[in-house]
C-alpha cells in the first residue's frame, strides 16, 4: 500500500510540473509576441496601419537576418531599428510631422 501511495504522489507531482510549465511558457510567448507588436508599432507609428505594415517588414526581415548571421543576438538587432527610429524619427516612419 506504501509504495502505491509513493508512485501516486510521484505521477502527481511529475502531471503538476508538467501543468505548471505549459502555462509559464504560455505565458512567456504571449509577453514575446505582445512586445515584438508594441516594437512593430513604435517603428510604424501609432495609429498608422500601413506604417505598422512597413515596420513589421522591417522588423522580420532584421530578425531573419539576425537570426542567420547572429543567432545569440537575433532580438538585441529588433531594439536597436526600434531605437533607431525613435532617435532620428520619434512619430514613427510613415507618420505626419505634425501628429504626433
Amino acid at each position: 500500500m506504501r509504495q502505491q501511495l509513493d508512485a501516486a504522489r510521484i505521477l502527481l507531482r511529475i502531471a503538476f510540473r508538467n501543468l505548471v510549465a505549459r502555462r509559464v511558457r504560455t505565458v512567456i510567448i504571449g509577453l514575446i509576441v505582445l512586445v515584438g507588436s508594441l516594437i512593430v508599432v513604435v517603428i510604424g507609428g501609432l495609429g498608422n496601419f500601413w506604417g505598422a505594415f512597413v515596420g513589421a517588414l522591417i522588423i522580420g526581415e532584421v530578425t531573419a537576418f539576425g537570426i542567420l548571421f547572429l543567432p545569440q543576438w537575433a532580438i538585441l538587432f529588433s531594439y536597436a531599428v526600434m531605437a533607431l527610429v525613435l532617435v532620428f524619427r520619434p512619430e514613427g516612419l510613415l507618420a505626419r510631422r505634425g501628429s504626433a
